[in-house]
């Protein structure tokens, strides 16, 4: 396995990420997650946690053969991994249905303010 902490430092770099957004998606202080940053080893569960937050495969953590494809564990890791990335989707339309719903209620806020400036009565 990699080190945990360098391996996430690089990929945080990489995608110009920020360490307090990660912290709060994941569920966890910034102070600790700079901790984790420092570790060479996790929690599953932890781990499986800030790679949601960081929409990333928790496979990239495991040493891979020069194909791409791990060379650890088993069939478990490609299932973990497909619920992983299926929860971070999920979480991300969500998100985007918040906020086409925040959108919407402010086009209709301020369609009723232009007809009510141009002399029509809003319904």
């Amino acid at each position: 396995m990699k080190h945990i902490g360098n391996t996430l430092s690089q990929i945080i770099f990489e995608k110009n990420l920020k360490q307090k957004d990660i912290a709060e998606k994941a569920g966890i202080t910034p102070v600790y997650f700079n901790k984790i940053l420092k570790k060479q080893d996790i929690d599953c569960s932890m781990l499986e946690k800030i790679c949601i937050a960081m929409k990333i495969s928790p496979s990239i953590m495991f040493d891979c053969a020069s194909d791409g494809h791990s060379i650890v564990g088993n069939g478990n890791i490609q299932a973990i991994n497909s619920t992983i990335e299926l929860d971070a989707k999920k979480h991300e339309i969500e998100l985007l249905n918040k906020t086409i719903e925040d959108k919407e209620r402010t086009i209709q806020i301020l369609m009723g303010k232009i007809g009510t400036k141009s002399g029509q009565v809003s319904e």
